[in-house]
């Protein structure tokens, strides 16, 4: 019996070879599969269900993460898709540019316990969406604006000199 063994912070190759190390006192050439029953990363941004996600096996990539959260909104930048990952308390960041294939070379393309996906919004599009409504008062305004004029300068014509 190993009774408990502490696995918190190590990678599955770790804990590996760990359990491997402490089985072959009992067993001759012991065999170790490690799995996460509860595979998680957290999805937030510019996506149409931000939200934590569980999955059943852990090789699980970006592209996949990003369908479970309802793909992009339009104000997604996907040049700009960071992921956060901390390994041995150190926090490494990684900048993913999603309209390339460069993604499918990337050490962060598959997933690792934890991990967190932020996807940026566009910034000329959020400042368009923002200004959009300022932009409709102007024309309204200009409308306004135009129509009384042009009821003024009528009723001058009809008073005469």
């Amino acid at each position: 019996n190993l009774g408990r063994v502490f696995v918190g912070g190590q990678t599955r190759a770790e804990i590996k070879a760990k359990l491997e190390e402490l089985l072959s006192e009992y067993v001759e050439n012991p065999v170790v599969k490690v799995r996460f029953l509860n595979f998680q990363v957290f999805v937030m941004g510019e996506v149409r269900r931000p939200g934590i996600f569980q999955f059943q096996d852990e090789n699980v990539t970006i592209l996949e993460a990003l369908s479970f959260a309802g793909d992009f909104t339009e104000l997604a930048n996907r040049e700009k898709v960071m992921v956060i990952r901390e390994r041995n308390g150190t926090r490494e960041y990684a900048q993913l540019n999603l309209l390339t294939t460069e993604v499918f070379e990337s050490p962060f393309l598959y997933l690792e316990q934890n991990d967190v996906i932020y996807v940026e919004p566009l910034t000329a599009k959020t400042s368009a969406v923002v200004s959009s409504p300022l932009r409709y008062l102007n024309i309204v305004g200009t409308v306004i604006g135009t129509v009384v004029g042009a009821i003024l300068i009528v009723e001058r014509l009809n008073d005469g000199p």
